[in-house]
């Protein structure tokens, strides 16, 4: 177990039971709270689809493995969240972003993904579509 990892525990063990158990992944019985590649938000439809329900956790492992893929860009909502917490979100919405932007350094691509959650942009492709239009 990581420093990280400890330390995300002990404070962990603060929460209520309650709490606890919604950071469970509702499939393998993983604590999603230790690991941060486990924050994410999907759009809903995709998550609802995979889980039945909007309510609880699903690990990143049981997600790809639903899906039977890899995660894209085009799953992933746009928040501060995927962005600033989730590791392996804002890497895949990183590398989508610079392929398709290739002149663009990391520092402007994460510029562009909080401006998008500031106005609410929570699709990358609608982001996409505004970048072009905006550097025309």
């Amino acid at each position: 177990m990581t420093k990280d990892q400890k330390s995300r525990l002990k404070y962990y063990k603060t929460f209520s039971k309650e709490d606890q158990a919604e950071w469970i992944c509702n499939d393998c019985g993983k604590n999603c709270f230790l690991d941060k590649n486990d924050y994410y938000m999907l759009h809903s439809p995709l998550f609802f689809r995979l889980n039945g329900s909007l309510k609880g956790m699903l690990c990143m492992d049981c997600v790809e493995k639903k899906l039977g893929r890899k995660l894209s860009a085009d799953d992933i909502r746009i928040c501060r969240l995927t962005i600033e917490e989730g590791r392996y979100t804002r890497n895949i919405l990183l590398k989508y972003l610079s392929e398709t932007f290739p002149t663009f350094t990391e520092e402007v691509i994460l510029d562009i993904l909080y401006q998008a959650c500031e106005m609410k942009i929570d699709y990358v492709e609608s982001l996409i579509e505004i970048v072009k239009w905006k550097t025309e």
